[in-house]
């Protein structure tokens, strides 16, 4: 059923199990895609010599400044 507001379609009733089935197909699309973007960024990393150990590195480089930076500011440097 579409609810309507001077004659415009704004909302829709439907039975609950199709809203959980339609929320499960939103959750497995969103992982889908996440899926993809992660293999790409694998290969891209791949054909540019990037290993996971590089970007391991990065990682833990990059907390250990924001670790130090996140101190000071809770001073209210």
């Amino acid at each position: 059923m579409v609810l309507t507001v001077n004659s415009e379609p704004k909302s829709v009733l439907l039975n609950y199990e199709e809203y959980k089935r339609l929320r499960q197909a939103e959750k497995e699309c969103k992982r889908l895609s996440l899926k993809l973007a992660l293999e790409k960024a694998r290969a891209n990393a791949t054909a540019n010599g990037i290993t996971e150990n590089d970007v391991l590195e990065e990682v833990r480089s990059i907390r250990k400044q924001n670790k130090g930076s996140n101190h000071e500011n809770s001073r209210g440097y």
